[in-house]
């Protein structure tokens, strides 16, 4: 195959778009809403220590009722529970942060040294459920590079299945599996098995079992 001329690159970039994003790319509002979902039973707990005098009486008094509702407390610097943060405690060693949350102690200390003492008590903060709320739509613009590449996928995907419908492409079928991750708005490259055989694709090499996977056709 010929190499592509400046020219035709040069077509190629003028004919671009300036975004690819619709109103409704920025913001994942029902997986927001769902993470918020299922925390807010412990954020409601978590909300007696808004404006209470005594902050470590106010821990005591959850702990004694349901110590696991803290354990959602790293949400509130906005970290994932799913992740092994590691952090410099009060004395200077370093432990993974959800430790804290191991004893009324390591609660207080938490609350202290991050500043959310100082929000709980000056009451900066009203409703935890709300305020995780905003964290999570926050968090949720780290996955905007994902949604960006399933929109370019769909864009590129409509002027190929025109061609097809004239006769001048033939596009593979997407095995079920595919069809399945996308039905439910993941990445249909997820799977070591899957992105494997699409790195080789783009290398020229067909390896044997991804001809069997069906992403290239038959």
């Amino acid at each position: 195959m010929s190499a592509h001329s400046e020219q035709q690159f040069k077509t190629f970039f003028s004919q671009l778009q300036k975004t690819n994003q619709t109103l409704g790319f920025f913001c994942d509002f029902e997986k927001i809403e769902n993470n918020v979902a299922n925390i807010k039973l412990s954020l409601h707990m978590l909300n007696s220590l808004i404006g209470a005098e005594d902050l470590k009486n106010a821990v005591e008094t959850i702990w004694k009722r349901d110590k696991s509702a803290f354990d959602v407390m790293d949400i509130l610097i906005a970290v994932r529970r799913e992740g092994k943060k590691f952090v410099l405690n009060s004395r200077g060693e370093c432990i993974q942060l959800n430790t804290l949350f191991q004893s009324v102690e390591g609660v207080v200390e938490f609350l202290v040294h991050t500043g959310l003492a100082d929000l709980f008590m000056e009451r900066k903060i009203q409703n935890l459920v709300d305020y995780v709320f905003g964290i999570e739509t926050g968090l949720d613009t780290n996955a905007r590079k994902n949604r960006s590449g399933h929109v370019m996928e769909g864009m590129g995907a409509r002027p190929l299945r025109r061609q097809q419908h004239h006769g001048h492409c033939r596009l593979a079928a997407r095995p079920p599996l595919f069809r399945a991750r996308h039905n439910r708005g993941l990445s249909p490259y997820e799977s070591p098995q899957e992105g494997g055989a699409r790195r080789a694709g783009r290398q020229g090499v067909v390896p044997e079992e991804a001809q069997r996977s069906g992403l290239f056709g038959p």
